[in-house]
């Protein structure tokens, strides 16, 4: 009623005065509170009043004091000292986490005062909110954003933090008021919306058309100040983490510096030189984080120097972490003796697959012999198909063709995606198809999809001849797969049903095409097909005729006596 009456005639100053009285003298702290809402709301929280309401005995009195001193982001000099006061010495976590939300509405120096004192407080380290709110603040500062897929571990407890740390997989729900702007959505890999610039209040948004209008030498100023911001804002964050007391800030500090590559990243390498044990761990980890989506980054110059003793050192979680960066940062160092390992089938299986994610990830063409060896390793087969793909090696293809027949299901679905993905492979698998070496109907419609795709004349004409004309979908069939498609990935685990989708192929489908046991041959065989992907099997439902096999396509006859008869020539 006071908020309705005070925008349309004003209210007593009698009656503001009996307000500013309770909110400071009244022995019930609700009632306290309850009139420093109504003092705010109509306008009269200003003056004195909040300073003296700093001083309640009430932690929520102190702490919405906070909240409504910075609403409109012009708290006086005087309220932001006493709040960097405040956030050194006020012993409630209540308002510590008021005073981490309010440094999103205060000057880029308050904010930093505010990050630097809250962080001394070691007791939040289990707090839910605060490293949330302050990593929040930091983040914001540190500027630069690092590309879409990367993401923060949110996840405070030392525990937790560890999984975070050590599995790039840790997944988070990006929330517009807890997203740093370099944070992407976990569906599309599409970037949040950035939040407004720190410190923006009302008036700055007023002004923002006028602040549009800049001449070129303002736009080389504002760069420069810009990049000048940007490298105290990283050197203020760096000093926050080697002098805070929450440690999970410290480990998300290191790990977004690292995301910036250059300097950033050099930095961040520098500081494991005098490390050990966990510590040297996290930060390894962290590390490894930032490069998780990237490859061939430029070797920071510290890495030269501080590798050999990575390598070297006594503990294997660490030597395996450094080999793995190796592998990103181009450092082949070592890859002789991983290479070693790999082929030696007495050795450990863990050791061997950790030397084959990380001569893998290097995709190191000195190892292609040592990969085309791990056909014949069952333990190896599959993941070596997917790797050799990566090769455009003229010895790939025969090495797949030759061990075609040997492989299972599943890894003959690997080996023709392979050898369909380079126009030199394909032509390779075409060879191998017109000598009989592989059977003409071991080449589903996916596969020759996938043939077309690469747009090779002398492709098209022998698939043509040995398949049959492929048909592009009409756009009404391709905007039907792609809608159904996105309905099937967004529907949750408790809509499937094995024994339905069994049902469903009994009824519809096993008249002409088979799984396993189950079926017939009179279509194309299914059993595998699952490899290609949700997509396969609605294009083939969708549009059936848009590959059809020249051994599935149907054939008219006409006899002597006059009859007509179509279906499949089975011989």
């Amino acid at each position: 009623m006071l908020h309705e009456r005070a925008s349309s005639r004003g209210i007593a100053p009698e009656a503001k005065a009996a307000l500013r009285a309770t909110a400071l003298k009244s022995a019930d702290s609700l009632r306290r509170l309850r009139a420093l809402w109504t003092t705010h709301l109509i306008g009269d929280f200003s003056g004195e009043l909040p300073m003296q309401c700093l001083a309640d005995s009430d932690e929520y009195v102190r702490a919405w004091t906070i909240q409504l001193s910075t609403e409109d982001g012009l708290a006086s000099p005087a309220l932001l000292r006493r709040f960097t006061a405040l956030a050194r010495t006020d012993p409630s976590p209540i308002v510590r986490l008021y005073l981490a939300s309010a440094i999103q509405r205060v000057p880029e120096e308050t904010a930093w005062q505010l990050v630097e004192s809250l962080t001394r407080h070691g007791a939040d380290r289990e707090d839910r909110n605060l490293p949330m709110l302050i990593w929040d603040a930091i983040a914001l500062r540190m500027t630069a954003p690092n590309p879409a897929g990367i993401h923060p571990p949110h996840e405070p407890g030392g525990a937790r933090l560890r999984r975070a740390l050590i599995s790039p997989r840790q997944k988070i729900r990006a929330r517009r008021s807890l997203a740093p702007p370099f944070m992407a959505s976990m569906r599309g890999g599409k970037t949040v919306e950035a939040l407004p610039e720190p410190g923006s209040s009302r008036r700055e948004e007023a002004d923002y058309s006028k602040s549009q209008i800049r001449n070129p030498k303002s736009e080389i100023d504002e760069s420069l100040r810009t990049s000048a911001n940007a490298a105290s804002a990283l050197d203020r964050a760096f000093a926050v983490a080697e002098q805070g007391r929450i440690p999970q800030l410290t480990d998300w500090i290191y790990w977004y510096a690292a995301t910036f590559e250059g300097g950033a990243l050099n930095r961040v390498v520098v500081l494991l030189e005098k490390l050990e044990g966990e510590t040297l761990r996290r930060r390894l980890a962290g590390i490894e984080l930032a490069m998780s989506a990237r490859a061939n980054v430029k070797m920071p110059p510290a890495w030269k120097k501080i590798a050999a003793r990575l390598y070297g050192i006594g503990d294997s979680r660490v030597v395996r972490q450094a080999e793995r960066l190796a592998a990103v940062f181009g450092d082949s160092s070592m890859f002789p003796r991983l290479r070693e390992t790999l082929a030696n089938s007495s050795i450990d299986a863990d050791a061997r697959k950790h030397a084959f994610a990380v001569l893998s990830r290097a995709l190191d063409r000195a190892s292609l012999p040592v990969f085309l060896g791990l056909l014949e390793d069952r333990t190896f087969r599959s993941p070596a198909i997917n790797l050799l793909a990566r090769f455009d090696s003229p010895e790939v293809p025969p090495a797949l063709i030759q061990r075609y027949e040997s492989f299972s299901t599943s890894d003959r679905v690997a080996a023709l995606n392979a050898l369909t993905g380079r126009p030199s492979f394909a032509l390779t698998l075409l060879d191998a198809v017109a000598s009989g070496r592989l059977k003409r109907d071991q080449i589903t419609a996916f596969h020759i999809r996938q043939l077309a795709q690469l747009h090779n004349a002398e492709l098209d004409k022998r698939v043509a001849a040995a398949w049959g004309k492929i048909q592009q979908s009409s756009l009404e069939k391709q905007t039907q797969t792609a809608r159904l498609e996105k309905i099937f990935d967004e529907a949750p685990l408790w809509a499937y049903s094995a024994d339905a989708g069994r049902e469903h192929f009994q009824k519809l489908c096993a008249q002409c095409h088979r799984v396993g046991n189950d079926g017939n041959r009179v279509g194309p065989e299914l059993t595998g097909a699952g490899r290609n992907g949700i997509r396969y099997f609605l294009e083939n439902i969708i549009d059936p005729n848009a590959v059809i096999g020249t051994d599935f396509q149907m054939t008219t006859v006409e006899t002597r006596n006059g009859e007509v008869i179509s279906g499949l020539i089975v011989n």
